[in-house]
């Protein structure tokens, strides 16, 4: 699910549920809603986290902040003290530049706060994050997942064999498998977008 923020990321604003520092609010927004939904179809299912981007008071506009962190574990937090709902995994940033520094420090500070929800890296169309764990191993033990949008897809660079390395790192791949919309009329006649997805395969 996303981690809203009030900003447009892609298919519209998922509201977010700190609008400041000392603001939390954990009704807005349909995420809580579908993740009560999908547990309560599939007891076993694992939830993951990802946000898109961050409200602008986070970092007085740096993503890669305390801030950041902080408004990361008060989502999960929430989701548990409200909905009792385990969120399972977090990513870092959707499609975005990700900085090495702060991934260990999320993790750090996840662990801190008793939480053991797993660290996906880095959510991007490369797989440039695989090499930067094998060279340094702080982030090793940093990310538990590796996760690649769109592997081998539409003339993407297929992954390295490396992926499947280190042996002890479970391989996600895809997050969000291919997925496209299909312009197809509505009965009134306008145009919107139905959601087609390829499926996703875990490696």
């Amino acid at each position: 699910v996303e981690i809203g923020s009030g900003v447009n990321s892609s298919e519209g604003s998922e509201p977010t549920h700190m609008l400041t520092r000392t603001d939390t609010n954990y009704t807005r927004g349909y995420e809580w809603w579908l993740m009560q939904q999908a547990r309560a179809r599939n007891p076993n299912i694992q939830l993951d986290s990802l946000a898109w981007a961050a409200p602008g008071w986070i970092g007085n506009g740096n993503f890669f902040s305390q801030d950041m962190i902080n408004y990361i574990i008060n989502f999960i937090n929430g989701a548990k003290s409200n909905y009792n709902i385990t969120i399972n995994e977090v990513g870092i940033w959707n499609e975005s530049s990700y900085n090495i520094t702060w991934i260990k420090s999320l993790k750090t500070n996840l662990l801190a706060a008793g939480l053991s929800t797993k660290v996906i890296a880095a959510d991007q169309g490369g797989s440039s994050i695989i090499s930067d764990m094998q060279n340094d191993p702080a982030l090793l033990a940093a990310v538990d997942i590796v996760g690649v949008h769109y592997p081998a897809v539409n003339g993407s660079t297929p992954l390295p064999s490396s992926m499947n390395k280190p042996s002890r790192r479970p391989t996600r791949v895809p997050r969000c498998a291919n997925s496209r919309a299909n312009w197809a009329p509505t009965s009134a006649g306008s145009r919107a977008p139905e959601r087609k997805a390829a499926s996703c395969k875990m490696m």
